[in-house]
């Protein structure tokens, strides 16, 4: 991730941890949308930069059920 600089973005108050790239930390009172989204910036960024689709190992749930960060028509 350090290559493509997937570890430099942020999203509101969610940032990937200086310290370990496949972090991501509440630094500023982030919400799971700024969470949500960040975690969809970093995968797209890795993609583009090294022509790979990462696997997500987290899983987005919420009350309407299971969110895939591949679904560009997620309603929040």
């Amino acid at each position: 991730m350090e290559h493509s600089n997937a570890n430099k973005l942020s999203v509101g108050g969610a940032c990937v941890y200086e310290k370990h790239a496949l972090i991501i930390i509440n630094k500023s009172n982030a919400n799971w949308f700024d969470i949500f989204q960040l975690a969809r910036d970093i995968k797209e960024k890795v993609e583009v930069f090294y022509n790979i689709s990462l696997e997500n190992e987290v899983r987005f749930i919420t009350t309407k059920g299971e969110i895939d960060l591949n679904n560009e028509n997620v309603q929040f």
